[in-house]
């Protein structure tokens, strides 16, 4: 038999068929949706061995067919296995990638796949179906109706917020989530629109043929067809309800609107969804066809023991999602789960170091310690072990140091139960210090830990330039937590300045009135309070000499600068906050907002942005750009200079000082607002300053900007 011809039930033709598929046949592929096509609705209802026969089949076809390049027969074959009832994690990224294909224009896809439900686990595919009918109808324009509000018309469809304006007696507002799964919707080109655009062709159209179905097959909706929306669509405007009864209940018509053959296989009923629905619940853990299927029955019930034989359908699953960013934190709690239920058996150790080699939610260290931050409490322990097994305790140490500090115990809980940890821990720690790759949590779990190493915190330049670090979310009480500890707790300030030795103390003095850390206020609070405890440091904190007072200064920056705030402000209020409102909305719809993680994140996002947007606002407004011409032989450091410096020891130093937002360390262009800038203005050739790092330097030249340098500080393309 050609592929052209297969049936749908013959499974050594399907076998030989499916097989062509998989190498990239179109023709086996168009012969398998033919093939659908005639097949019975739900494939719930075939017999078993063919069931199994095209569930084993359509995985391998699917997991062939390169999403980049999906073509329309490719898109047809997955629409026509999910309205069987087929399900599988391989099946919703295809639909999730042909519905950005196919709504290309519309302005957020995620929204418009979070809305159909795609990924939605819970809603079997072929509701999921019903749902993108109802999307592809939405226009402006198009005729619908809603229980609560009757007939109306769309007026708007908002891409980039997500909602769907309707006007009923009064204007509507939908969530496109609440408008997929209540809204029936008038097809566009449709017989039901054709008759309400003209009444008149009532006359005719009522006399064709399957003019029933027709009927029914005009409407798009996630919920049944019911003569009373076809009557509330047509009564009075097009036709009387008796002669709408008469030509719906014509003989040989049935006595409602129903969907023709051809449409019942495109689009099955509610009732067939609930079948696939009802199928996935009885499934064992086991026997499970995706990874987020899997940590479903995992959750709702007591997983029985593996048989051996179903080892390798559990790991087809887990590495079909390992490799995929957006399956890492499901397939992190499905390694957890599984963990926690078979940490003893023989099979777990190997499964684990198996789906390790491929699964981004440990290959990439950024994504391991998203997910871990995220993860349920109850699932920490697990997923550490699951983790050890995976890639070995080293990864564990070193990953670690990414997580927030109240994640520590529950890895040292798991490394007290392995001799060889022993320290392990503390040595990753103390060589990220050194390596000035430190964290707040790090120096906060050092200085918890009675150890000799705690006095590597005598260090205030490594203090300093930890807490200087922008943190966010889960980090940023650790970082809040030993500010309080620098102003407030003597202990850990005496421990800073190493019980009063002289070095310590000055570099703790030097860095509180140098480094932008603390306001005014709280610098000059912690210099009492150093004072107090060591009155020896009062010299260093007083001033040596008399400081000659300094002009007021006009706020400036360069043109380069400038522009590059400008942009950023513009992207803020263009980009990111209409991003972050639709972040909150889409948050808002997974409910529970007090344990809404995604929706608390979205906030904090909401927040950060405001800020940062009235920072920007102010400071556009108060500086002014600058390429520097002016300065040209400056007499005393002002912005604009060439400053070079000879230190008591080592070669000269060249510092540009430029403006408010001009600092590039690397390329040695330093702010005048910068502590080493703030040192060096006012002062003339011959003056020594106290270096911020320590020691003392001499002001052997100063001049003006070189014009190329000047040209790059002009330059706003």
């Amino acid at each position: 038999m050609s592929p052209q011809n297969v049936t749908w039930s013959d499974i050594d033709a399907l076998e030989d068929t499916f097989m062509a598929a998989c190498d990239g046949k179109a023709d086996a592929r168009q012969a398998l949706a033919d093939a659908l096509v005639d097949a019975p609705s739900t494939m719930a209802d075939w017999p078993k061995p063919v069931r199994e026969a095209w569930e084993a089949g359509a995985e391998l076809v699917l997991d062939s067919i390169d999403r980049q390049s999906l073509t329309g027969a490719d898109m047809g074959l997955a629409f026509l296995l999910a309205r069987t009832g087929f399900d599988h994690a391989i099946l919703r990224d295809n639909l999730a990638t042909a519905a950005r294909k196919v709504f290309s224009d519309y302005m957020d896809p995620a929204g418009m796949l979070l809305a159909m439900g795609i990924h939605d686990t819970n809603r079997p595919p072929p509701a999921v179906m019903l749902r993108w009918d109802v999307f592809e109808s939405l226009t402006e324009g198009a005729a619908c109706w809603y229980p609560q509000h009757g007939v109306g018309e769309i007026t708007e469809v908002d891409g980039i917020g997500n909602e769907i304006y309707a006007k009923f007696d009064r204007p509507q507002e939908f969530d496109l989530a609440v408008a997929l799964d209540g809204m029936v919707v008038v097809r566009p080109d449709s017989v039901v629109a054709a008759l309400l655009a003209e009444p008149k062709k009532w006359r005719t159209l009522s006399k064709k043929d399957g003019f029933a179905s027709a009927l029914a097959d005009s409407l798009a909706s996630a919920t049944a067809i019911t003569p009373k929306i076809v009557k509330a669509l047509l009564v009075p405007g097009v036709v009387s309800a008796p002669r709408l009864r008469e030509a719906i209940q014509r003989p040989g018509k049935g006595d409602a609107p129903a969907p023709s053959p051809a449409v019942a296989s495109r689009r099955p009923t509610v009732k067939a969804a609930s079948a696939a629905s009802q199928q996935s619940q009885q499934r064992a853990w086991y026997d499970s066809r995706s990874v987020q299927e899997l940590v479903d029955i995992l959750t709702r019930s007591e997983p029985p023991p593996l048989p051996e034989e179903m080892l390798d359908k559990v790991e087809s699953v887990l590495r079909i999602a390992a490799p995929k960013p957006e399956h890492a934190p499901v397939l992190a709690e499905a390694v957890s789960r599984l963990w926690q239920l078979a940490a003893d058996s023989d099979w777990a150790l190997p499964l684990m170091r198996r789906i390790g080699e491929h699964a981004v939610c440990w290959n990439d260290g950024a994504v391991y310690a998203q997910i871990t931050d995220k993860i349920a409490g109850k699932l920490i322990p697990s997923w550490n072990g699951a983790t050890i097994a995976a890639k070995g305790t080293e990864y564990l140490a070193k990953h670690c140091m990414d997580l927030p500090l109240r994640l520590y115990p529950q890895i040292e809980k798991s490394f007290a139960q392995i001799p060889e940890t022993e320290g392990l821990l503390m040595r990753h720690v103390v060589g990220r210090i050194r390596g000035n790759e430190a964290g707040a949590d790090m120096l906060l779990w050092l200085w918890k830990n009675d150890a000799p190493e705690r006095a590597m915190l005598s260090d205030s330049i490594l203090l300093f330039r930890t807490l200087a670090k922008p943190v966010r979310g889960s980090y940023i009480k650790s970082n809040k937590e030993i500010r309080k500890l620098l102003m407030e707790s003597q202990p850990f300030q005496r421990l800073v300045m190493r019980d009063g030795d002289p070095d310590a103390i000055a570099n703790l003095v030097r860095c509180v009135k140098h480094l932008p850390l603390f306001d005014s206020g709280e610098r000059q609070s912690l210099l009492v309070k150093i004072v107090r405890l060591f009155p020896e440091a009062r010299s260093m904190v007083e001033e040596r000499r008399d400081q000659p007072a300094r002009k007021a200064l006009e706020v400036v920056t360069s043109y380069r600068s400038f522009e590059a705030r400008r942009l950023e402000l513009e992207a803020i209020v263009n980009v990111k906050i209409p991003a972050n409102s639709r972040a909150i909305a889409h948050a808002r719809g997974f409910g529970d907002l007090r344990e809404n993680a995604e929706y608390k994140a979205a906030k904090d996002e909401q927040s950060l942005l405001s800020a940062r947007r009235e920072e920007l606002e102010d400071g556009l407004h108060e500086v002014k750009p600058t390429d520097f011409a002016d300065v040209m032989e400056p007499l005393e450091v002002v912005p604009g200079s060439r400053v070079v410096l000879k230190p008591e020891e080592g070669e000269n130093l060249e510092y540009f000082i430029l403006g408010l937002w001009d600092s590039i360390p690397e390329k040695q262009m330093i702010s005048y607002e910068a502590p080493l800038g703030q040192l060096l203005l006012s002062k003339v050739e011959g003056d020594f300053i106290d270096l911020p790092s320590g020691g003392e330097a001499e002001i052997i030249s100063i001049s003006g900007l070189d014009e190329e340098l000047r040209d790059w500080l002009g330059h706003t393309g």
